[in-house]
């Protein structure tokens, strides 16, 4: 079964939630990386220099193909806003999708809760 973490709208509760209806969704932090609010309401994760962390979640992919396919198109992979990667966890191998821009400027946060 293949693995996404999510921390930004795609959360329980959030609004792209859908997305990944998932029979089982698990918390995790995730060390190593840093999240930055990178736009109002965005949230866009990199690779850290070994420090901080990000609070998210892992979801299983019921229709991995698909589900990827859609989440590329979401998170505007074929422009290179964001980039899809496999890490490893303490809770096994996932997918994640990484920012590509540039942070400079960017207010960086730990964990993202979505203001409706």
């Amino acid at each position: 079964m293949e693995k996404i973490f999510v921390y930004g709208k795609l959360k329980d509760g959030n609004s792209k939630a859908w997305y990944l209806p998932a029979p089982k969704t698990e918390a995790c932090r995730l060390p190593g990386f840093k999240m930055f609010l990178v736009r109002n309401g965005v949230a866009g994760a990199i690779k850290g220099n070994g420090a901080g962390f990000i609070d998210g979640e892992i979801k299983t992919l019921r229709l991995p193909f698909l589900q990827k396919f859609l989440l590329d198109l979401n998170e505007g992979t074929f422009k290179g806003v964001y980039k899809r990667h496999k890490i490893s966890t303490q809770k096994g191998e996932v997918w994640i999708y990484l920012y590509n821009r540039p942070t400079n400027g960017c207010k960086e946060i730990t964990d993202w809760i979505e203001h409706k």
